[in-house]
């Protein structure tokens, strides 16, 4: 009995040591792509799935007969935790998040619900709770199967950037609709309304960064109006995003976009040489944006369309 008692003291001991090292120490670690980032943020989930188990077999080993009191037992050591360490955060280089604390509580919250499914239950409930574990786990699961989707079509276009046949082209950039009313190439476009802010515009956010075996960048814009329509584009590296991003500091190119299409073409060259000081990094591009020049007019309207590298 002692020997037992000691063996699951220890393994309490050594999980609540692991916990603590994932949650103070252990960094963030480098990650291949956006579902992968998914899945690390909501490691906290199985993570205090298990030490709640854990705690439970190690610690309240005689169960209550009530769950009432079972609960109470249960659950203030394990809610005080995930908001302790979350606090202690605080005296490293990581940020306290309300969101881990969410994450810990709903771990902790499924395992009560499989532990009580087998304790506290007849045998329907028990199917229904460990049914209600399984549908959260598996709704969890929705965003990262969605970011790896489109992580794999952005790579198996390359270097395609956007030409809008789906939906996931539209959803990397920051403003804008998928639209069927123009297209330069295909059936769609990327319809973009600038709101009346100045230098309002559209940001290209996930997309290979490594351009440095590529010559030339394409793009093309209609214009619905008469006038024509001073624009911008920019992109700029990691390093400038990492520093006070100074206008001399990133490639910046001003076009006017007259009454239908006008095709740009870039050099890659010329876009590494649009730094005053340095070079661009073309094997860690950050972003690329369209924008206004100034401020829009209500219900200025222009149409992106087949974004592509050669």
């Amino acid at each position: 009995m002692l020997h037992a008692r000691r063996h699951r003291l220890t393994l309490l001991v050594a999980s609540l040591l692991v916990a603590l090292y994932l949650l103070l120490v252990q960094d963030k670690i480098a990650l291949p792509n956006r579902a992968a980032a998914a899945l690390w943020d909501l490691a906290h989930l199985p993570l205090f799935f298990l030490l709640t188990v854990i705690f439970d077999h190690s610690v309240l080993k005689r169960h209550p007969r009530r769950a009432a009191v079972w609960l109470q037992l249960l659950l203030p050591p394990l809610v005080v935790f995930a908001i302790g360490t979350e606090l202690l955060q605080s005296l490293t280089n990581r940020e306290p998040s309300l969101g881990d604390v969410i994450t810990d509580s709903v771990g902790i919250g499924l395992a009560t619900l499989w532990l009580a499914s087998s304790r506290y239950v007849g045998a329907g409930w028990k199917k229904m709770l460990r049914g209600i574990v399984f549908a959260i786990a598996a709704s969890l699961l929705i965003q990262p199967g969605v970011l790896l989707w489109a992580d794999y079509h952005i790579k198996h276009n390359f270097p395609m950037l956007s030409d809008f046949e789906s939906i996931i082209d539209s959803s990397n950039w920051s403003l804008g609709k998928r639209s069927a009313e123009q297209a330069r190439d295909g059936r769609h476009s990327l319809k973009i309304v600038f709101p009346t802010q100045l230098y309002s515009g559209t940001t290209l956010r996930h997309f290979p960064t490594d351009w440095s075996a590529y010559k030339t960048l394409h793009l093309s814009v209609f214009n619905p109006g008469n006038d024509t329509l001073p624009l911008s584009l920019r992109i700029h590296d990691r390093k400038h995003e990492l520093g006070e991003q100074p206008y001399h500091d990133r490639f910046n190119y001003n076009f006017a976009a007259g009454p239908g299409w006008t095709d740009v073409q870039l050099p890659i060259n010329r876009i590494a040489s649009g730094p005053r000081d340095r070079k661009l990094d073309l094997g860690q591009l950050a972003a690329l944006r369209l924008f206004y020049q100034g401020l829009p007019a209500d219900g200025t309207v222009v149409y992106l369309d087949a974004v592509y590298l050669d």
